[in-house]
């Protein structure tokens, strides 16, 4: 278990002696904070089979969540987790269906074209990888014994919506030959950005070879997409 220690005045950044990105990841540094105290104090925790050990994890959780024990340092990291919660419940039960009003639109809060994610998060947008062919043909990054459509789908990476907006379309030099790839699509993969990969200037070939793809953000922003093997993709604004 990698932790800082759960000492009694842990200060505000008490995380960052691991982790400065832990903190953002895991934002009720009260619970971490509980977790470390009750791991450190169990000393070993044994999951097999057997009545005493399931005391022991049961245990293990009543330390962590039944208390709200937190040091003065964590306190507000804490309440704004608990704000965030709340906040995140309110959204899911606007959303919910509740099958005791039926199935009528009467009751149905939710239009046709309203996408409803299974977690809350930051918005992302799925991107396609396309490599030009020797016809000068747009084809998935995939290359494999499979369908289009498989190849298509391992071709997807995701990225922050505002990083690479849903809707953002490839240059103008690109736009026929996108629309003509989008339209083989099945009507709902047609929201997924299409880039354009080509080889940037002297990269090596290889798994190390860096492409770089150019984009028309919706609200005009030119973007730029450098993509590989190795270190994924990352996006700027030109």
């Amino acid at each position: 278990v990698v932790s800082p220690e759960p000492a009694a005045e842990a200060p505000q950044d008490w995380l960052h002696a691991v982790s400065k990105r832990m903190g953002a990841v895991y934002q009720d540094h009260g619970v971490l904070w509980r977790t470390a105290r009750a791991l450190a104090a169990a000393g070993a925790v044994d999951t097999g089979a057997g009545a005493a050990k399931a005391e022991q994890v049961r245990s293990l959780m009543a330390a962590v969540y039944g208390c709200d024990e937190v040091p003065e340092g964590l306190a507000r990291a804490t309440i704004q987790a608990i704000g965030s919660e709340k906040s995140a419940e309110a959204i899911a039960d606007q959303f919910l269906h509740k099958f005791s009003n039926g199935y009528s639109g009467e009751h149905f809060s939710m239009h046709e074209d309203h996408a409803t994610p299974t977690r809350l998060g930051e918005p992302t947008t799925t991107v396609r990888l396309a490599l030009v062919g020797e016809d000068g043909e747009l084809r998935p990054w995939h290359a494999g014994d499979v369908s289009e459509a498989q190849a298509w789908a391992l071709s997807e990476v995701r990225v922050a919506s505002r990083l690479v907006p849903t809707g953002s379309e490839p240059t103008e030099s690109w736009t026929a030959a996108a629309e003509a790839v989008v339209a083989t699509w099945p009507k709902y993969e047609r929201d997924k950005v299409l880039a354009v990969l080509e080889r940037e200037g002297s990269s090596p070939h290889g798994s190390g070879a860096i492409w770089q793809a150019r984009l028309t953000a919706p609200d005009g922003r030119q973007l730029v997409m450098n993509y590989s093997k190795i270190r994924g993709a990352s996006i700027s604004t030109v």
